[in-house]
């Protein structure tokens, strides 16, 4: 139910911002893919996104969406915030939107025992990969449900599985530190969940 609470979401917010695409792109600052939501793009991601420039989209810093994700009523399968979002150049309109990271609470923790747990795409590519991070009490506040952040991706620059988890983990680090998880995260091993 979570999930699809969050595609409509995406889908709706996705296709908010392509009927709208002449007046909200062209107010979106051009970025640099290196420096975009936090400098998470590293130079392997940059050589297979084959993009330079892209629009970065405005979102939370990862600080205020932690601070919001912490909060009480934020604590349900609805709440979440993107933590990035790219929009392509005016001349590579084919397609609305590039690239979009969000991270909410999500009531299924890692299968695998572990801290953490990275899912390759699934639904037909409906996603492009997630990864879902136990955190009890974030903040020192106890919540009954909801103990596991889920960072979903929706790729459009079509990066490889590796960079894809790469990338989920490198903004799960910027926010992760912030919420004061009270258990200790150990981040899955690239060159086993996702080898190159």
């Amino acid at each position: 139910m979570a999930a699809l609470g969050c595609t409509l979401l995406l889908v709706l917010g996705t296709a908010a911002c392509s009927a709208d695409s002449d007046t909200a792109d062209n107010t979106l600052p051009e970025t640099q893919l290196g420096q975009a939501c936090g400098g998470i793009f590293d130079k392997q991601m940059r050589k297979e996104a084959k993009k330079t420039r892209v629009h970065a989209g405005k979102t939370d810093s990862y600080r205020e969406a932690a601070t919001y994700l912490r909060q009480p009523d934020a604590h349900t399968t609805f709440a979440w915030k993107v933590l990035c979002r790219l929009t392509p150049l005016e001349k590579d309109k084919q397609i609305s939107s590039l690239l979009n990271i969000y991270a909410e609470w999500y009531d299924v923790g890692p299968r695998n025992g572990k801290s953490t747990e990275w899912r390759p795409s699934t639904n037909n590519g409906e996603y492009s990969g997630s990864l879902v991070v136990l955190c009890p009490n974030p903040g020192g506040k106890k919540f009954k449900d909801y103990h596991t952040l889920k960072f979903s991706l929706y790729d459009d620059l079509h990066l490889s599985n590796n960079s894809r988890a790469k990338l989920l983990i490198a903004a799960a680090k910027k926010i992760i530190p912030q919420m004061q998880c009270t258990n200790k995260i150990t981040y899955p091993d690239l060159d086993e969940v996702a080898p190159r």
